[in-house]
């Protein structure tokens, strides 16, 4: 079957996707040994991962 279209998602248009981004965030920290709150993890839902990433160190 040939593709004939493509829908793309941009932060959450279609899909209300903010709350299990953020709660991804919460579990990888965990699964590297860090416990890191949801609500520091929300803080910065939007910012870029690199600068994301800074204020937890």
């Amino acid at each position: 079957m040939k593709l004939q279209a493509v829908i793309i998602d941009v932060d959450g248009t279609l899909v209300l996707s903010n709350d299990a981004h953020t709660q991804a965030w919460v579990e990888a920290f965990a699964a590297f040994g860090y416990d890191v709150p949801y609500r520091s993890c929300e803080q910065v839902r939007g910012a870029a991962n690199c600068f994301s990433l800074r204020r937890f160190r």
